[in-house]
């Protein structure tokens, strides 16, 4: 998958420690990426750095940083701008669930995902897009979701934080396309990945029709690189958003509910 046009570019991704953001890292490493990978474990971190670095000819700069504290992504932004490091790519990866009856869930837990899943997001692609079109160039991937395209009882603030990041992306695709950077929004069904357990999500519809990770990060890859607005992995998935588009919100979000399972 070896896109022809780079040279020594550098991409910043965050929450790359599992899941698709680590895909996403190794697909990035492959191509010859210097990468700045951001979130909350440093072992982890420390970890990765070393492989990347022993496998392939590249550097990796790490930051141990709690994506969902309201200072962090200004600190990070902050870091970045101490050690000079220009970023050509930017994925908005590291978000998480939260599952259950909306007034029985801990509102601290509901007020870290609004911040990790949405304002974190937003101040990044701020600040970093900026320096892009001083540049004229560059490319951001955000990560949301099917959940993108629903309303969703018992996963409300998650489904209305990809609902956000959904939007957000569309938007800026248009309104940041002639100042030379692209946006794009990988939107996937249930993965391979261990978001069930952070979400506390168990219920049966959680192991129906689950992608392999590494699938999911190449689909999502590579509408980064075709420039594309929004990129569903998946032919069940296209087929479920592109049937939504017929039915009522409300019976939609009906459905939602009874598949759940609370």
């Amino acid at each position: 998958m070896k896109n022809q046009s780079i040279g020594k570019q550098t991409a910043l991704i965050t929450g790359p420690t599992s899941g698709i953001g680590y895909e996403l890292a190794l697909l990035f490493a492959k191509d010859g990426y210097n990468l700045i990978l951001a979130a909350r474990t440093k072992q982890k971190l420390e970890q990765m750095k070393a492989d990347l670095e022993k496998k392939f000819a590249i550097t990796v700069h790490i930051i141990a940083i709690d994506l969902s504290k309201p200072d962090s992504p200004k600190q990070l932004y902050e870091q970045l701008i101490k050690q000079e490091v220009k970023i050509d790519i930017l994925v908005n990866n590291a978000g998480f669930g939260n599952y259950g009856f909306f007034c029985q869930t801990d509102l601290d837990v509901d007020l870290e995902l609004l911040q990790l899943n949405i304002v974190t997001p937003t101040i990044l692609t701020k600040l970093i897009s900026a320096d892009m079109i001083k540049r004229r160039q560059g490319k951001i991937l955000n990560v949301g979701s099917v959940a993108s395209f629903f309303a969703g009882p018992y996963m409300n603030t998650y489904f209305a934080s990809k609902n956000y990041i959904l939007s957000f992306s569309l938007a800026l695709h248009c309104e940041l396309k002639s100042a030379g950077v692209s946006v794009s929004c990988l939107c996937p069904g249930p993965t391979q990945t261990n978001f069930g357990n952070r979400a506390h999500f168990h219920h049966k519809l959680n192991r129906r029709h689950i992608m392999d990770v590494k699938k999911v990060a190449e689909t999502g890859y590579r509408g980064l690189f075709k420039n594309k607005a929004i990129v569903i992995p998946g032919f069940q998935n296209k087929l479920i958003i592109f049937s939504a588009r017929f039915a009522p919100r409300l019976l939609l979000t009906k459905m939602v509910k009874k598949l759940s399972g609370f």
